[in-house]
């Protein structure tokens, strides 16, 4: 009995040696091209009554903020009448200077790349639903979203 119970802690003390090394290796898997988006400060404020941001007035409308973020922030005014704002660096391979996200010209899904004319340059494959979610790989994570919030017609975006 003695045998068979040194036997059974060897081969779990062996089982679990393997699956560390297998979870450590996964971890840095550098394959899946992921590596964290920069934080940067993010506090915006816009006022909805300018003229500017009249896309942003009508449900589905949405607003580039070039400036803010790390690329860049979209933001968009969800079909229930809330605001959202994303990231509009791509959660894949984000370092790489082609990583930015569009709204595409139907206005109901976002990609990765941009338009030159009419013309869209793909920059990967990855395309996401207007919540940010991903619809198709190589991402694997959702994109990056800021707060928002709302006081009258002034919104203020923020991390």
């Amino acid at each position: 009995m003695n045998r068979i119970y040194r036997y059974l802690i060897h081969a779990a003390g062996l089982f679990l040696l393997v699956s560390s090394m297998l979870l450590f290796e996964n971890c840095n898997d550098t394959n899946n091209d992921y590596h964290d988006i920069p934080d940067v400060y993010v506090y915006f404020t816009l006022n909805l009554d300018l003229p500017i941001y009249n896309s942003l007035t009508i449900p589905g409308g949405h607003f580039y903020l070039n400036d803010e973020g790390y690329k860049g922030i979209i933001m968009y005014h969800n079909l229930d009448d809330t605001y959202l704002a994303f990231e509009r660096t791509c959660t894949y391979q984000p370092l790489n200077d082609c990583s930015t996200i569009t709204v595409d010209q139907s206005g109901i899904f976002m990609r990765c790349g941009h338009y030159d004319g009419s013309d869209f340059i793909n920059c990967c494959e990855s395309t996401f639903d207007m919540n940010g979610f991903v619809l198709k790989n190589p991402a694997l994570y959702p994109l990056k979203r800021y707060n928002v919030s709302q006081l009258g017609n002034v919104l203020t975006i923020s991390n």
